[in-house]
């Protein structure tokens, strides 16, 4: 579990990068006397969200990347930190008046926080937590297969878009190695430095965010089944 003086280390792909980049510009802004704070947002989700798609079509449940043999099936087992969309917009609402406010400015200005709603295993959360859809089929994969399998799955992306221009699917959706390494290892973010100084940033409880996103997902399920049989009557 990382707190705010994890190393802000994103090397291992361009997108990371960018976030390292931006954290830095921020910071050098506090010399020029303004006010900042840098928050640290993990995983999104609720309505709306394309990876429900993505995860609930892919019929796989990747091994531990920590132990190959040790194929996740609880929701517990290398857990994934995520936060509730709503959530996330009215952390940086609270924060702006932290930074605003001349009592607690001082407590913020400057400062890193990680926020989050839960801690959930990344599959399980949706292919299970969000999905009501109890029976799933389900394959399960050591991690170092699926890895090797998403490996060329990238350079075959990438080969079409060199040598073709053809620029389709994306890696990070829902099978590219930062997918996999994402979802097979523990990604859980310290949220107690938030907590007591942005403190009740979470508008949204946990049981009523899955709810609402249930709810999209049943709305939107009934809106295509109806636009499909609409097709059929034609």
């Amino acid at each position: 579990m990382a707190d705010e003086t994890w190393p802000r280390n994103y090397s291992y792909n361009v997108y990371g990068k960018t976030k390292a980049v931006s954290e830095e510009l921020v910071i050098q802004t506090k010399e020029k006397d303004i006010r900042n704070c840098i928050i640290r947002i993990p995983h999104l989700f609720g309505p709306s969200d394309y990876l429900i798609d993505a995860t609930i079509a892919m019929p796989v449940i990747i091994g531990s990347k920590k132990d190959n043999n040790n194929i996740l099936n609880a929701k517990d087992k290398d857990p994934y930190s995520f936060i509730y969309i709503e959530n996330a917009a009215n952390v940086f609402i609270v924060a702006a008046r932290a930074l605003a406010s001349s009592e607690t400015s001082g407590q913020v200005n400057g400062e890193v926080f990680h926020v989050k709603s839960r801690d959930e295993n990344f599959i399980h959360f949706y292919r299970y937590t969000l999905n009501e859809q109890k029976s799933l089929f389900t394959l399960k994969i050591p991690f170092h297969v699926i890895l090797f399998f998403a490996y060329i799955y990238e350079l075959f992306v990438l080969f079409c878009f060199k040598f073709f221009g053809l620029q389709f699917g994306d890696p990070v959706q829902c099978f590219g190695v930062l997918a996999v390494e994402s979802c097979s290892q523990e990604y859980t973010f310290n949220d107690v430095k938030a907590q007591k100084i942005l403190k009740n940033y979470n508008l949204v409880d946990d049981k009523e965010a899955i709810q609402r996103t249930r709810k999209w997902i049943a709305l939107r399920n009934e809106v295509k089944y109806k636009k499909k049989m609409k097709k059929k009557t034609e």
